[in-house]
């Protein structure tokens, strides 16, 4: 089962003073600092996103934690051992203060470490708060236990907001039970969208029924 971690999200370019030092304290200019970052990261140029860093980490110092979060993401991607155990401490914090991002983050996080439970602990903080990953993953613990009606339940909240592996599952539960309309639909709606899984799916129950795909 994929468990991708979440990444930093930032759109467009914009005039942006590269060479700008963050402030000694952010203070009420958390936000401000997060903004910057956010611009510098989102122009895709290289040494720019580097200066994001400072940006984020003084945001996130100062409490604002969707820069910690962030802040965790850079830190993840850089690949180094000591910088992946700071995002985790980032992505902690963050999580503790609510964050949806980093509560699914630290789930995978958990996961990967052979800590299941902790896991799903943290993917259900996310997945009530709304995080359509952490919705995806709760279900997928949930079936590996055998508790296939909590699994679907969580399945079908994700597949409402598009989750293409969720849509598949629940498509093939619905067939399970004998309802070919449901299952064609969520098939559908998942191969449309590119899942490599419900196409083939979609197609074996096309030519079953002798109609074209």
């Amino acid at each position: 089962m994929p468990h991708n971690r979440s990444e930093v999200s930032a759109s467009g370019t914009a005039e942006v003073d590269a060479t700008a030092a963050p402030p000694d304290f952010a203070g009420d200019d958390g936000d401000m600092c997060s903004e910057r970052a956010l611009l510098l990261y989102g122009t895709g140029d290289v040494a720019l996103q580097a200066k994001a860093e400072r940006w984020w980490r003084r945001a996130a110092t100062s409490g604002d934690r969707d820069a910690q979060y962030s802040l965790g993401v850079l830190l993840d991607l850089a690949g180094a051992e000591s910088a992946r155990s700071e995002a985790q401490y980032w992505w902690r914090v963050a999580a503790e203060a609510g964050h949806a991002g980093a509560q699914y983050n630290l789930g995978v996080e958990c996961q990967d470490r052979g800590a299941p439970r902790a896991a799903e602990r943290w993917w259900r903080s996310a997945a009530e708060s709304g995080h359509v990953d952490a919705q995806y993953h709760l279900g997928v613990c949930h079936h590996l236990r055998g508790e296939d009606n909590i699994a679907e339940q969580w399945w079908c909240i994700a597949a409402l907001a598009g989750h293409l592996d969720a849509q598949y599952n629940v498509g093939t539960y619905r067939y399970q039970r004998g309802d070919l309309e449901a299952a064609e639909y969520w098939w559908r709606a998942a191969a449309e969208a590119g899942q490599p899984e419900a196409s083939n799916t979609l197609g074996w129950l096309m030519r079953r029924r002798g109609g074209a795909g």
